[in-house]
């Protein structure tokens, strides 16, 4: 039918036809109509997202997959070697949100512009979490990278609101390890906040990921401290060892039971590097550490990481996008990921060309220097 000859219709039809017309040459000119709640999925033969993808789509179902040793789309994407990119646009109410991940192979995973859990390597069914405090009402960008090696493939994405208060402390990296000896590759690995105080009763610290009983766990994180003396306090049941910048100050590893200790440190200030082990076999579980200033002088033992200069200054991030990371070189995880112009606080300590510096929300993490602007400051980094 010609657009003339339709005008010769009823006033019905020839409304009818006119809003067909202008809805197809919207699709047309336009491209792919989205739903709100959809996810724009890329898919590429490669296991580094290289190159224009091989294939795109819109898929609105949750991203929970298991295509076994298959293909995600059979006579398009290879069975292995391929990975995946999800986008979308999701709304969130103020709070602290958990954001989890199992998968088989290696994730990662931006919300709101941060890289928020970075673990691009071949794994098996290993679940990841990271939390997120968001301020006020709004969207959020969610990027989700994926991509599998060989044999099985599989990956569960999905968030909670775990608390409407804002927990602005942390972070901890906690590993956890479904034996009581942290053998092999963690079932989970998470950031929590500080200070670390666990205490999950006969449950688990992750239901459904790790037993209830017979687990370990490794903690990860740093604190800032004044020069001082200072008495750690632990509490475990049922047995866990603690490291103080690389020195091991209570071993409490057997015979299982609840074990109260604390000890005293003379500490040289500036951030203080903390490990805690930590295994329980049966019955209640939990984990707590605090430190308290008990004198005034320091600089004892305690070691630390670099030398000290510069601290409280302040530096500008001079390139598009900086990791910041658990430790001073590329083989630590990524904590965060700074954009050009945040200003970042200067701690003191470096080490080689790494500096150690707090971003405006709180994170305390390393950065290359080359890619700061220490706005005039001459910082010289310690061999």
């Amino acid at each position: 039918m010609s657009i003339r000859s339709a005008f010769r219709l009823s006033p019905r039809l020839r409304l009818l036809f006119i809003i067909s017309a202008v809805f197809i040459l919207a699709m047309v000119f336009s491209g792919p109509v989205f739903a709100q709640d959809s996810w724009t999925a890329s898919y590429w033969n490669n296991p580094n997202l290289s190159g224009s993808p091989i294939y795109q789509r819109s898929e609105v179902a949750s991203i929970n997959y298991n295509w076994g040793s298959g293909s995600p789309i059979p006579g398009i994407v290879n069975s292995d070697f391929f990975s995946i990119q999800w986008r979308g646009d999701r709304h969130f109410d103020p709070g602290r949100y958990r954001f989890n991940i199992t998968s088989d192979d290696g994730v990662r995973l931006w919300v709101d512009g941060k890289l928020i859990i970075n673990e691009w390597h071949d794994s098996t069914g290993i679940t990841y979490s990271a939390e997120m405090d968001f301020l006020e009402s709004g969207t959020r960008p969610i990027i989700l990278e994926y991509y599998e090696n060989t044999g099985l493939a599989s990956i569960n994405f999905n968030w909670e609101r775990v608390s409407g208060d804002i927990i602005t402390t942390g972070p901890i990296r906690a590993e956890y390890f479904s034996n009581t000896d942290l053998l092999g590759q963690p079932s989970l690995v998470r950031y929590e906040n500080t200070p670390l105080a666990n205490n999950w009763g006969t449950g688990s610290p992750a239901p459904g990921v790790i037993p209830a009983d017979n687990f370990s766990a490794r903690y990860t994180y740093t604190i800032d401290l004044q020069p001082a003396r200072y008495r750690f306090t632990t509490q475990a049941q049922s047995g866990m060892r603690l490291w103080v910048n690389g020195q091991l100050v209570i071993d409490e590893w057997s015979p299982p039971g609840t074990k109260n200790r604390s000890v005293e440190i003379d500490l040289p200030g500036g951030i203080t590097h903390m490990i805690a082990t930590y295994y329980n076999s049966t019955g209640p579980a939990s984990i707590n550490i605090n430190a308290v200033q008990v004198g005034s002088s320091g600089g004892g033992s305690g070691g630390g990481t670099g030398g000290g200069s510069g601290a409280g200054l302040t530096a500008t991030v001079d390139t598009s996008y900086l990791n910041m990371r658990e430790g001073p070189g590329t083989e630590y995880a990524v904590i965060t990921v700074l954009s050009r112009g945040t200003s970042v606080v200067l701690t003191g300590q470096v080490s080689d060309y790494w500096v150690q510096v707090r971003e405006p929300t709180g994170y305390v993490g390393w950065v290359s220097s080359s890619f700061l602007n220490f706005n005039n400051l001459n910082v010289t980094p310690s061999g």
